[in-house]
């Protein structure tokens, strides 16, 4: 990975001694990504790297974002901190094309009123959103 990877940042913060976290994905007992989480010199997450096979960049990059924004979000919603990707690279190792993005990652999605359930309601009080801004009329 390029320079880039050591201005990452967040309000998530390493345990002492541990230097990196290893997740795995699995799929029907065989393993099919791992992420490696890093942190900054302040002990914060401030990377994910991830290694996984690929048939184009294409298919390599939308693999690795859903892997890595999916893991992010559940980080973020069982620590009850927000979790921002400022920025990922792709690189491909055989060849070593590269490709950065930078700015607002992720994927558009429209807002929709829905009718709150009593779990729906439990969850919003725990991530302290406002009820009367969630509520349909």
């Amino acid at each position: 990975m390029g320079q880039t990877h050591l201005d990452g940042d967040s309000l998530l913060l390493f345990p002492n001694k541990v230097e990196t976290f290893e997740v795995r994905f699995d799929d029907r007992g065989s393993t099919i990504g791992a992420i490696m989480l890093g942190h900054n010199s302040d002990r914060r997450l401030s990377t994910a790297t991830m290694r996984i096979q690929a048939n184009s960049l294409v298919e390599a990059e939308e693999a690795a974002y859903n892997m890595t924004a999916g893991f992010l979000s559940y980080l973020s919603y069982t620590t009850d901190v927000a979790v921002e990707i400022t920025g990922y690279e792709i690189v491909e190792e055989s060849t070593g094309t590269r490709k950065a993005v930078f700015g607002m990652i992720g994927k558009m999605k429209i807002l929709t009123q829905k009718r709150i359930t009593p779990e729906g309601d439990l969850l919003l009080r725990r991530s302290r959103c406002p009820r009367n801004l969630m509520r349909s009329q």
